[in-house]
């Protein structure tokens, strides 16, 4: 897959990083670029995440890049968010979008001014950073009573993946799937034992259908949506592009489940 993910920011793009490694927690999320003009769908990951996040929520956003997804939570949603960027010319966009930015790496010890959070966002991130469960943990210390943290990660799963690999490639590509800057990589499974190691109960899964696709470009457009809908209702670890969880603290206050590891994926 050579596409962006949907909804991507072409100015946020422009401001890829040079190097192919960067610190655990120095990483700029490279898809970030979620933008308001972007049309609203609930099967893809803005959507989802808009309907997982309540109006007039106080979210931060870890590795917010230009600031195009926390614009959309401030836009549709209402809410009160706050951007982590690392970034010096990613946190200048974000600003100039009339976001508030900390300019600072994310991990233990992070302080951000306004916890605690409602809402903590790692939106395409938690593939990027080489220790996801410290980063989760460092997260749901900033989460104030009946708080989430909700993450979206590219499902490796996914059945054009399984296909390239039954080829016998593995193919590193600039964006999407196989961005080249993933260090990590995710079924509904491991994410499922990832929160789970780091102390957090699964509330919520969902899964984005990933219309965007280059392999779906042939589909006619009217056919596109429901086929694929169907498609990921029945075969989610098949056919979903990326997963998107909400989770809290384990014994928790809140309505959180117990966390078991999803079959399929």
């Amino acid at each position: 897959m050579s596409g962006p993910y949907p909804g991507r920011d072409p100015e946020d793009a422009a401001l890829a990083p040079s190097q192919d490694s960067v610190d655990v927690f120095d990483l700029s999320r490279r898809e970030a670029g979620y933008d308001v003009a972007y049309a609203y769908d609930r099967d893809e990951v803005p959507g989802i995440v808009c309907d997982a996040i309540p109006r007039g929520a106080r979210v931060l956003d870890v590795g917010c890049g230009g600031g195009g997804l926390a614009r959309l939570l401030r836009d549709h949603n209402g809410c009160d968010v706050v951007g982590v960027e690392p970034d010096p010319r990613r946190a200048a966009l974000a600003r100039e979008r009339g976001l508030e930015v900390i300019e600072a790496p994310f991990g233990p010890g992070f302080h951000a001014p306004g916890a605690p959070f409602d809402a903590v966002c790692f939106l395409d991130v938690l593939e990027h950073v080489v220790d996801p469960r410290e980063a989760l943990r460092s997260a749901a210390a900033l989460l104030g009573p009946d708080g989430r943290i909700v993450a979206s990660v590219p499902n490796v799963a996914h059945w054009q993946l399984r296909l390239r690999l039954l080829r016998g490639r593995f193919d590193y590509t600039p964006t999407g799937l196989m961005d080249y800057t993933h260090l990590r990589w995710f079924t509904r499974a491991s994410l499922a034992r990832l929160l789970a190691s780091a102390d957090l109960a699964l509330v919520h899964e969902a899964h984005a259908v990933g219309a965007w696709l280059d392999a779906y470009r042939r589909l006619p457009a009217r056919a596109r949506g429901p086929l694929l809908r169907r498609l990921v209702r029945r075969l989610p670890g098949l056919f979903a592009s990326q997963i998107v969880v909400s989770a809290a603290p384990a014994g928790g206050s809140g309505d959180a489940t117990a966390l078991s590891s999803p079959r399929g994926g």
